[in-house]
């Protein structure tokens, strides 16, 4: 006895939705996102009960630990090499060729435990470096 077979057709995958929905995904989060610099490095902001909203959302930023390090957008370099640290301020903050500063706040989000020299040491680089502009960081305490 013969069995009649029917050509059966191979079942298809219709790809094309399942991309849609991957890209718009992948667009959804890449608009949502925050890239916030300061989270690499491990900082603890000082509290201050008259802390007010930076105006800016790309702000620049130098960020000041407790070992001694700087970060500066992904360059990471020491305190005590004030020459290097220098030069990357002036490539990172200052656009004009001659130096002569730019209108650009840079805030220091410097850790509460760093001593008060250190920050002063910083801003004393910042300020040979052609940086005019300086505003420090703070968490706002909340009564």
């Amino acid at each position: 006895m013969k069995f009649y077979q029917a050509d059966t057709e191979e079942p298809e995958i219709n790809l094309t939705a399942l991309i849609d929905v991957v890209f718009l995904l992948l667009i959804f989060f890449m608009v949502s996102t925050t890239f916030d610099q300061t989270r690499r490095f491990d900082v603890s902001l000082p509290v201050s009960e008259s802390a007010s909203a930076i105006d800016r959302v790309s702000e620049s930023s130098v960020v000041l630990m407790v070992d001694g390090r700087v970060g500066i957008g992904d360059w990471v370099g020491r305190l005590d090499d004030r020459l290097a640290l220098q030069e990357q301020l002036q490539q990172a903050f200052v656009s004009d060729t001659d130096g002569s500063g730019s209108d650009e706040v840079v805030v220091i989000y410097a850790d509460e435990e760093v001593s008060h020299g250190q920050v002063v040491t910083l801003m004393s680089v910042m300020a040979a470096a052609g940086v005019e502009s300086v505003q420090v960081a703070t968490r706002y305490n909340q009564p």
